[in-house]
C-alpha cells in the first residue's frame, strides 16, 4: 500500500465519521421520516459504520503502520535531499558563472595589457643581466688584486728562503735539488761505473753449454736431423731431461694382458727387447 492510498482511505474514514456524527446529532429531522426513509437512513448509517470499522481494523495492524512510517520517513529524506541537491546545483552554477567571468576578465586583461607586461619583463631581464655583469666585473677586479698581493708575498718568501739557504750552505748543509757540486760528482761517478759494467758484460761472450757426446756414439758424424739427435741424447746431459723423457715414455707403456695381441696399442714395451743381430755398439753394450 502506498502513502497516497493510505491518505485517501484515512480522509474517507474521517469524512464518514464526521457525517455519522452529524446525522446522530441531528435528531429533529428524524421525526419527520417515514418508515421507508427510516429504513434507508439506518441502512446508510450501518454501511458507513461498517466501512469505518473495516478501515479501523485494517489500520490496527502494526506491520502496516511500521511500513507506512518507513515510507513516510523515506519521503521526508528524499524531499530533504531534493532541496539540498537543488541548492548544490544552484551553487555550482554560480561558481561556474564566476569562473567564466574571471576567465573573460583575464583574457581581456592579457589582450589589453600584454605589451606593457612584456616591456616590464624585458626591462627586468636587462637590469638583472646588468647586475650580473657588474658582479662579475667586481669579482674579476677582486681576483686581480688578490693575485697581486699574493704574488708580492710569494716573492718576499722566496727571497727569505734564498737568504736562509745561503746561510745554511755556508754552514755546510747539503741541498740536493739545487745541484750541489759534491752531489753532481757522486752522480757522475755512479754513471761512469754503470757504463763500464755494461761494456764489460757486452764484451764477455756468453759461454755456451757444451753438448756431452758419449765416446762410443757414432751417430753424430752422420747426416741426420740434429734436433732429433739432441732430443735423443738429452738424457745424457742432465738428470732433469732424463726424468722428463722417462715420464713421457712411461705414459705409453701398457701392462694389460688383454691387449697383448694388438701391437698398435703400445709402442714402448714394458721390458727390455733384445736387438737384431746387426745392432749398434752402444745398444749391444747394454746386453753385457
Amino acid at each position: 500500500m502506498s502513502i497516497n492510498e493510505a491518505k485517501k482511505q484515512l480522509a474517507d474514514a474521517i469524512a464518514k465519521y464526521e457525517h455519522l456524527k452529524l446525522e446522530l446529532n441531528n435528531q429533529n429531522s428524524l421525526e419527520s421520516y417515514s418508515e421507508q426513509e427510516w429504513h434507508t437512513h439506518l441502512r446508510n448509517l450501518g454501511l458507513e459504520t461498517a466501512q469505518l470499522i473495516q478501515t479501523s481494523r485494517m489500520y490496527d495492524d502494526d506491520n502496516l503502520l511500521n511500513m507506512l512510517n518507513r515510507k513516510q520517513r523515506k519521503l521526508k529524506r528524499h524531499s530533504i535531499w531534493k532541496k539540498k541537491h537543488k541548492k548544490r546545483v544552484q551553487q555550482n552554477k554560480k561558481q561556474q558563472i564566476k569562473k567564466n567571468e574571471k576567465w573573460i576578465k583575464d583574457i581581456e586583461w592579457k589582450v589589453t595589457m600584454a605589451p606593457s607586461v612584456n616591456a616590464i619583463a624585458v626591462a627586468a631581464a636587462k637590469t638583472a643581466a646588468l647586475a650580473t655583469d657588474m658582479q662579475q666585473q667586481q669579482q674579476q677586479t677582486n681576483n686581480k688584486k688578490l693575485i697581486k698581493t699574493l704574488s708580492k708575498k710569494l716573492a718576499l718568501l722566496t727571497e727569505i728562503r734564498a737568504l736562509r739557504r745561503k746561510k745554511l750552505e755556508n754552514k755546510g748543509h747539503f741541498f740536493a735539488d739545487e745541484g750541489n757540486k759534491f752531489f753532481n760528482k757522486v752522480k757522475e761517478w755512479n754513471q761512469a761505473n754503470e757504463t763500464t759494467q755494461l761494456d764489460r758484460t757486452q764484451q764477455t761472450p756468453q759461454e755456451k753449454k757444451q753438448f756431452v757426446i758419449h765416446p762410443q756414439d757414432t751417430w753424430h758424424h752422420m747426416s741426420i736431423d740434429k734436433t732429433a739427435y739432441k732430443y735423443w741424447c738429452g738424457s745424457d746431459q742432465s738428470l732433469d731431461t732424463l726424468l722428463n723423457t722417462r715420464r713421457l715414455w712411461d705414459q705409453y707403456i701398457l701392462l694389460d694382458d688383454t691387449h697383448k695381441n694388438n701391437d698398435n696399442l703400445h709402442k714402448v714395451p714394458p721390458t727390455f727387447v733384445p736387438p737384431a743381430p746387426p745392432a749398434n755398439a752402444i745398444w749391444a753394450s747394454y746386453l753385457l
